[in-house]
C-alpha cells in the first residue's frame, strides 16, 4: 500500500518554507532534503552555500588502527573539491573556508615514519591532489562572496584567480604573498592575519608595498599581522577610503611603523566609525594627543584601546562605545583591589572628554569591588551595557588542549571540531569565588549598577561555570528585576567575540533562568 505524498506546495510556497530552513544546520537541512523532491531542490543550494576544509591536524601523530580513518578522510575531500564544481554546485557556494597546513617537517616525518613509511607517503599524495585541486577549481566559484584561506601561497595565479572572482566581497588572508603588486580587488571587508604556524608576535617586518586592495570600495580592514603593518599602509598611500568605516590592528608599535605615519593614514578615512588597537608597544615619550590633529575621523563611536589611547581618540569625537584592553599581551593578571580606585579614575578622566555619554563599556581583568560599581556609577550614568572581565591566568601563555582529528563535512554530526581547552586550576578558583561574590552582592543589594542598565555580562575563561542554589537564583533574579527594570540580559560565562562588534550575545525578550544549561549561561 503507498503512502500518498504531502502537498507541501499547496501548504506553503517555495519562499516561506526557504525562510523557514535558511537558519538550519547542515545536519537538518540533510535531513530535511531526504523528504522530496521539493525539499531537495530548496535545500540543496543552502547545504553547498558554505564549504570549508582544515587540514591543520593531518600530521598529528595516530595510532595504527587511525590510519585508515585518516586515509578515508582525505580521499573523500579529494573526491568531494573535484565534483564540487560540478553542475550548479560550484554557483551556489557563497563562502569558502580552506585550510592548507604545511606538509610534515623533518621531526614529523621521524616520527610518522617508524611504523607507517606506506601510510605516510600515500598520505602526502592525498594532501598534494586536495590543494592541487583546490587551486584549479577556486576560479569557478563565480558567485562566492567570502573567501578565507590559511597557508595558500599568493603567487601571480593565485591572485589572478582572486582577481577573477567578481563577486567576492570579504577576503581574509593567513599567508605568504609573493605577488604584491597589480591590479586590485574590489573587497568590501579585507583581514590579513598570520600564517598557520607563524608566531603572532614575530617581528619580521616587510617593507615591500602591498598593494592588493582597492581603497575606494574598502568598508573594513583588519591587520593581525605585524610584519604586513608598514607594507599595506605603504601600499595604499595616497589614496583615500571614502567608505572605510571599520579598522582594526592586532598590534602597534613605533619600533615597527612611525605613529605619525598612522596618524596620517586615519586623516584618509573621514567616515571612521570604529577603531580597535588590542595591544600597543610605544618607545617615545612624545604626548599623543598632540599627534593627531582635532578633525580627524570626526565620526568615531566605537572605540577599542589599551587605556593609554582612550584619551588620544575620545576628545571631542562621540565615542559612546568603549572596550578597554588590557597594555600587552601577556599583561594577564587582574588588576588588585588596592590599585582598581586610582585605575577607574584616571580611566573615567580620559573618557569624560568624548562629547556625548558613554552607553557602553568593557573593562579588562579587574577585581571588582562594590566601591568599582559606584565609580561607575558615578561616572557613567548614562551606561546600558557593561561588562567586566574576571580572568587570573597563572601563566602565560595559556596551556593549549589536543585538538582532534578534522570532523568530516559530510557527517551528520551537529558540533564542529571538538577542541579541549583546559584552565589552570588556581584560575578557576580565583574567578569562582569572585564570581560567587558577586553575585551574593547583586543578592543582598549592596552593589550599584547604572539605573537604565540593559546588559550586564560578567567574562570568563572557558570551562569555569559558578553554581548557586535554587533559593539562590531565584533571589538573585528578584533583585536583578527590582533594581533594574530595564535588564534585559546577564551573561556569566566565557567572553564572546563577534568579529570586529563588542556587542555582547544576542536580544532575547522577558527575563529567563539564570545559570541555566547552556554552553554561556545568562539571564534574559
Amino acid at each position: 500500500m503507498s503512502i500518498p505524498s504531502v502537498p507541501y506546495l499547496d501548504l506553503l510556497a517555495p519562499e516561506v518554507w526557504l525562510d523557514c530552513w535558511t537558519p538550519c544546520s547542515a545536519r537538518q537541512l540533510r535531513q530535511l532534503s531526504l523528504v522530496c523532491h521539493l525539499f531537495r531542490t530548496l535545500c540543496l543550494p543552502l547545504l553547498f552555500r558554505h564549504q570549508s576544509f582544515d587540514a591543520g591536524q593531518i600530521w598529528s601523530p595516530v595510532d595504527k588502527d587511525g590510519w585508515g580513518n585518516r586515509l578515508d578522510y582525505m580521499e573523500r575531500t579529494a573526491v568531494r573539491l573535484e565534483r564540487l564544481p560540478e553542475g550548479p554546485h560550484a554557483l551556489w557556494v557563497r563562502s569558502w573556508r580552506f585550510s592548507a597546513a604545511a606538509e610534515a617537517t623533518p621531526h614529523t616525518r621521524l616520527l610518522l615514519n617508524i611504523q607507517n613509511r606506506k601510510h605516510l607517503v600515500l598520505l602526502e599524495k592525498l594532501y598534494e591532489r586536495v590543494i592541487a585541486t583546490f587551486a584549479s577549481t577556486l576560479g569557478l566559484y563565480h558567485n562566492l562572496r567570502s573567501l578565507h584561506l590559511l597557508g595558500v601561497t599568493i603567487d601571480v595565479h593565485t591572485r589572478n584567480t582572486l582577481l577573477s572572482l567578481s563577486n567576492l566581497e570579504s577576503l581574509t588572508l593567513a599567508c605568504d604573498i609573493t605577488a604584491r603588486a597589480g591590479n586590485l580587488m574590489k573587497l568590501k571587508s579585507f583581514m590579513i592575519s598570520v600564517t598557520p604556524g607563524a608566531s603572532r608576535w614575530a617581528t619580521a617586518v616587510t617593507t615591500e608595498p602591498l598593494r592588493l586592495v582597492s581603497a575606494e570600495h574598502l568598508q573594513s580592514l583588519n591587520i593581525d599581522r605585524r610584519g604586513e603593518m608598514v607594507s599595506l599602509l605603504t601600499g595604499f598611500q595616497p589614496r583615500k577610503f571614502p567608505q572605510l568605516i571599520s579598522i582594526s590592528l592586532g598590534f602597534l608599535s613605533d619600533e615597527e611603523i612611525g605613529i605619525d605615519l598612522f596618524f596620517e593614514f586615519l586623516q584618509r578615512c573621514p567616515q571612521l566609525e570604529s577603531l580597535a588597537i588590542h595591544y600597543v608597544y610605544l618607545t617615545s615619550n612624545d604626548p599623543l594627543p598632540s599627534r593627531i590633529h582635532p578633525n580627524t575621523i570626526p565620526r568615531l563611536g566605537n572605540l577599542t584601546v589599551p587605556p593609554l589611547l582612550i584619551d588620544v581618540f575620545t576628545a571631542n569625537r562621540p565615542v559612546g562605545t568603549v572596550s578597554v584592553k588590557r597594555s600587552y599581551p601577556y599583561d594577564h593578571v587582574a588588576i588588585p583591589l588596592e590599585e582598581a580606585g586610582e585605575y577607574l579614575a584616571l580611566l573615567f578622566a580620559d573618557l569624560s572628554h568624548a562629547s556625548v555619554p558613554l552607553q557602553f563599556l568593557s573593562l579588562p581583568s579587574i577585581s571588582p569591588t562594590p566601591e568599582c560599581f559606584a565609580a561607575i556609577v558615578s561616572a557613567c550614568p548614562h551606561l546600558t551595557t557593561l561588562l567586566i572581565d574576571v580572568t587570573q591566568l597563572a601563566t602565560w601563555p595559556p596551556p593549549r588542549g589536543e585538538i582532534d582529528c578534522p570532523e568530516e563535512e559530510i557527517s551528520d554530526t551537529e558540533e564542529g571540531m571538538p577542541r579541549a581547552s583546559p584552565v589552570d586550576s588556581s584560575s578557576s578558583a580565583a574567578q569562582y569565588e569572585i564570581l560567587n561574590t558577586v553575585l551574593k552582592w547583586i543578592r543582598e543589594k549592596s552593589i550599584l549598577l547604572p539605573r537604565n542598565l540593559e546588559v550586564l555580562g560578567i567574562n570568563l575563561d572557558s570551562g569555569i561555570r559558578p553554581w548557586i542554589s535554587g533559593e539562590e537564583e531565584a533571589q538573585t533574579r528578584a533583585s536583578l528585576i527590582g533594581l533594574w527594570p530595564r535588564l534585559r540580559e546577564v551573561r556569566i560565562g566565557p567572553r564572546i567575540t563577534s568579529g570586529n562588534s563588542p556587542v555582547l550575545g544576542g536580544k532575547s525578550e522577558g527575563l529567563g533562568n539564570i545559570l541555566g544549561d547552556a554552553d554561556t549561561d545568562c539571564v534574559h
